[in-house]
């Protein structure tokens, strides 16, 4: 007979475990990689729900940003 009496289900908690942090955007690659993070950072900044990103998502564009500046001239 099996005696499930000590078996205990753990409730889920009401928000999940905070992800780890990205990694940071690379400075290096071509224009086209650079200009391809840019655009997905700008997409993540426009998205509210993304909010707990946003800070991240705007370092990675600054300097990317600067990075693609100092590229083409």
């Amino acid at each position: 007979m099996l005696d499930l009496s000590a078996l205990r289900i753990a409730a889920m908690p009401a928000e999940p475990p905070p992800r780890p942090p990205p990694v940071a955007a690379p400075v290096g690659g071509t224009v086209e990689a650079l200009e391809y993070i840019a655009a997905r950072a700008r997409r993540t900044l426009a998205d509210p729900s993304k909010v707990r990103r946003h800070a991240q998502e705007r370092d990675i564009l600054t300097q990317v940003e600067h990075e693609l500046a100092h590229r083409k001239g």
